[in-house]
């Protein structure tokens, strides 16, 4: 869903409306789509600009909806694995709900936050790279 989101826009940005090179529509789509907006590149005509006030606001429903999947799948993987670990041992107990063990609850929202801090971390460090800033620009 993200990446064919990405092709409308390297498409508008390099085609339709800014005729920029496909590198470089796809840092305007990327930056736009995540509402980073650097201000580096920006578009310059009024189709480009309309475009990239609905690109942006679409993507951040595109980007709810696909971490909205990433967290229901991560919440069935982990509920999965408790059924069959409650299984295994024998125990009759009924499984907890977070809100009964606060452990439990601290241990799924670590499970759902670390993929993102991982992303963050790794596109920090990607961008950090290429543009030669430093850990706290990168991670700013």
């Amino acid at each position: 869903m993200i990446v064919g989101y990405m092709l409308v826009g390297v498409v508008a940005f390099s085609f339709t409306f800014e005729k920029k090179s496909w590198e470089r529509a796809l840092y305007l789509g990327v930056i736009t789509f995540t509402t980073v907006g650097y201000g580096d590149e920006v578009p310059t005509s009024d189709g480009g600009k309309i475009f990239a006030c609905f690109f942006a606001f679409m993507g951040i429903g595109i980007v709810g909806i696909a971490l909205g999947y990433i967290g229901q799948h991560l919440v069935q993987v982990q509920a999965e694995a408790m059924k069959r670990r409650a299984e295994a041992s024998g125990s009759t107990k009924q499984l907890v709900t977070p809100s009964e063990n606060s452990g439990l609850y601290w241990k799924s929202a670590l499970n759902f936050l670390f993929p993102i801090v991982l992303v963050i971390v790794i596109g920090s460090a990607f961008v950090g790279y290429h543009e030669n800033w430093n850990v706290l620009d990168s991670i700013y």
